[in-house]
């Protein structure tokens, strides 16, 4: 009988502590999902009267991380994508890079890949607009990772009058 006491007290110290870990490791992931290593300054200048072009200046803040191209074709992984409210696709030329370095690698698990990477990268993008326009509104999606893991998904949204 003093057996089963030991027994069962044993076996409450093990399931607390195991609830103890476990919780500890739960949120550790949750502060790695939370985790913010990109900083985003979103800006609109005008060049002409129907030319407008966006400029996503990135500060990645911690060394060693890197956020997937716009070019990313890969379907296990979450390209950079720049979306705008209201505009036809035709309104829209292809964003370029500015400033940092795009690798493109082979990868063993996911084939090629190509990431932007660098203290800042700087993405442009020119758009033809209507003389009447005077704010554009979109939001950007990205993904950071590093050598290790990656964080969940962010999404920006801009409202820029200019």
């Amino acid at each position: 009988m003093h057996r089963n006491k030991a027994f069962f007290r044993m076996k409450k110290y093990l399931v607390f502590w195991t609830l103890i870990l476990s919780f500890l490791g739960i949120n550790k992931l949750a502060q790695a999902q939370e985790k913010h290593v990109v900083q985003w300054e979103i800006t609109a200048q005008k060049l002409d009267a129907q030319t407008l072009e966006m400029s996503f200046e990135a500060s990645i803040l911690e060394s060693g991380w890197h956020f997937w191209s716009l070019q990313l074709q890969n379907e296990m992984l979450i390209p950079t994508k720049i979306e705008y409210q209201g505009l036809q696709a035709q309104q829209i030329f292809p964003a370029t890079l500015s400033q940092g370095e795009l690798i493109e690698r082979e990868d063993e698990l996911f084939g090629t890949i190509s990431y932007y990477e660098g203290d800042r990268v700087i993405l442009k993008q020119k758009i033809k607009i209507d003389n009447q326009v005077k704010n554009i509104k979109g939001s950007l999606t990205f993904q950071a990772c590093n050598a290790s893991m990656c964080v969940a998904p962010q999404t920006i949204p801009f409202d820029i009058d200019f």
